[in-house]
């Protein structure tokens, strides 16, 4: 038995009928067809399908379609405006925080959600809502030595391209031209 489901991913209305145990990441990938949103624990620890719904960052793994029914969804395909990656995206770019990859389009949304709710965050907030720095993944996705999943590249990333340098151990913002 199908049921049906509404909802706008990165401003496109979709409307499919689902299996009521079709998680939402599978529907973004394989129905929608975005596969940026990547799959990668199965236990929702690694955090790599992490969307914004409704504004809120969420893991898709955790959450079945039919639940996402009319919510407006966020993937990592749908910050780049007009071509141009969003400046988050941006600074992992030029911070080398991307790694391997797989994981990086979830720490980007993360990323997104913290700058949303604190435009400025201290170093205290970052550690808050990005986490601490988490051992190396054991997925098999990475290879051996492979530095991805440690959260402090987020943080590195978020400071570095929204007006924060470290300088020593305290942040100081960046003087910013016109």
């Amino acid at each position: 038995m199908k049921l049906p489901v509404k909802m706008t991913i990165n401003g496109q209305k979709t409307s499919d009928e689902v299996e009521p145990r079709l998680l939402l990441v599978h529907y973004i990938r394989e129905v929608v067809g975005l596969t940026g949103t990547h799959v990668g624990c199965d236990t929702s620890q690694c955090g790599a399908c992490t969307i914004l719904m409704n504004g809120q960052a969420v893991k898709a793994c955790t959450m079945f379609a039919v639940q996402a029914d009319g919510a407006t969804i966020t993937t990592i395909e749908g910050l780049a405006r007009n071509g141009e990656l969003h400046p988050i995206q941006q600074g992992f770019w030029e911070k080398h925080g991307l790694q391997c990859g797989f994981c990086t389009p979830g720490m980007i949304m993360t990323a997104y959600q913290l700058l949303e709710r604190y435009p400025k965050p201290t170093e205290e907030q970052i550690r808050h809502q990005l986490g601490q720095p988490l051992p190396l993944h054991r997925l098999p996705q990475h290879r051996e030595g492979d530095r991805v999943g440690r959260r402090t590249y987020g943080r590195k990333e978020v400071r570095g391209r929204h007006g924060y340098r470290r300088r020593g151990t305290a942040l100081r913002e960046v003087d910013q031209a016109p």
